[in-house]
Parts: C-alpha cells; structure tokens; sequence
C-alpha cells in the first residue's frame, strides 16, 4: 500500500513536468493518471473519502462566498461586485487547474476548485441579474448554468461536475413546467413526478446507449446513477 502511495506521488510529478516539457499532452497525462488509478482497488475507500471531503469542502466555500457577498451585497460599490465575482470564479479555474492539470499534484482538490468555480459561475448569473436589474425569462439563468457546467465537465472530465449539469438542467425543466402550470392556471405540482420520471428515463437511455462514447467525460455513470433513482421516484409518486 505504502509502495503503492509513493509509486502515484512520484508517477504524478512526474506527469507534470513530462506535461511542461512537451513529452506527452495534458490528456495523455490525465489518461495516464485515471489508468493508475482505477488500478489500485485497495486505496478505494481512502480515495472516495478525499473526493468526498474535497467536494464539501468545496460547496462548503462557495456558499461562504456567496453569502458573504449576499450579506455585504448593498454596501459594495457596482464596479467591485462585478470585479469579485469574476476574480473568484478565474481563480477558482486557475487554481484548479494548477493543482490538477500542471502540476497534478493534488488532482482530488483540483476538481473540487473546478466544482467551486461552477458553483460560483451559477451563483455570478443570478447576482449580476438581481445588481443590473436584468429582466429576462427567469428560468434561463438555469439553462445558461447548467450548459456552462457541461462544457466543464466535458473538458476537464468531472463526474461531480457532470452531476451539477444533470441536476441543474432538471432544476431547469421543473422550473419551465412550474411557469407554464401557473400560466394555465392548471394544477402546478401535479406533473412534475410524471416530467422528472421522464427526465430519468431520458438520462438512463442515453448513459447506456452512449456509454462508451461517455464514459470518459463522468457523464455516462452518472446519467445512469441519477436517472434510475429519478424514474423509480417519479413512478413511486
């Protein structure tokens, strides 16, 4: 296990420099490093505890931020609020990207600082909507969120941030369906079971049918975990 431990560390320094010096592109390093480690069963259980404390801990900051930006909100010249809100979503991007891509020395909490920086860019379209008195089809801060948080987990191949996309995107529709009951005057809750059973027999269809084209971007398991769980609740109701 120890010899396992110290084989990785030095394996992903290693990958970091042979990144620098152009012997191998930063997908052939992640590919490298997701072989090796899917190859060490017996690390399982401390990996999944690091990606689950990595993860909280960053939800746990990005609502700080986001609080502490609430609460301060009125008092924070325009200009400042525009101006912290950008620098904390880049550096929640370049950090991550530091940690996780060019030195690859804290892979784990590279992705949560790239979850963090999809957390704030969600949260940054609803304060610059609310600071410049944006009138739009409110449900389309969902929308534009949930396809921000797809391009990022395509790219950096995130399962935590692919679940953000599945679940904003359901938020989306809910929320679509929820507006256009009001305007019929219609029974509002009555058919959201029925849509987020659909929704996870949508998920679950495609995750299978394209799994092996997905698999490699977090999309494909997390489809399929999501969506079986949706559709059975949806049925249940």
């Amino acid at each position: 296990m120890a010899a396992d431990r110290a084989f990785a560390e030095r394996l992903w320094a290693e990958l970091g420099r042979w990144v620098e010096l152009g012997l191998i592109t930063p997908e052939q390093s992640q590919s490298i490093r997701r072989h090796y480690a899917d190859a060490q069963p017996a690390s399982e259980p401390r990996t999944r505890a690091v990606n689950a404390l990595a993860i909280v801990g960053a939800v746990a900051v990005g609502f700080g931020v986001i609080l502490f930006l609430a609460a301060n909100w009125d008092a924070i010249p325009r200009g400042v609020r525009l101006a912290l809100i950008v620098a904390a979503i880049a550096a929640a991007y370049g950090a991550g990207y530091e940690l996780r891509e060019r030195r690859a020395s804290l892979p784990r909490v590279g992705e949560a600082l790239y979850l963090l920086g999809v957390l704030l860019f969600g949260a940054s379209l609803f304060l610059v909507g609310q600071m410049y008195h944006v009138e739009a089809h409110d449900p389309s801060a969902l929308l534009v969120w949930a396809g921000g948080a797809t391009a990022t987990a395509a790219v950096v191949r995130s399962p935590a941030i692919a679940a953000t996309a599945v679940a904003v995107f359901g938020g989306w529709l809910v929320f679509e369906y929820v507006l256009a009951a009001e305007d019929a005057d219609d029974g509002t809750w009555v058919g959201v079971p029925a849509l987020l059973a659909l929704y996870g027999a949508a998920l679950f269809g495609v995750g299978t049918a394209a799994y092996g084209r997905l698999a490699g971007t977090g999309f494909a398991p997390v489809m399929r975990g999501l969506g079986l769980p949706l559709l059975a609740a949806g049925l249940f109701f």
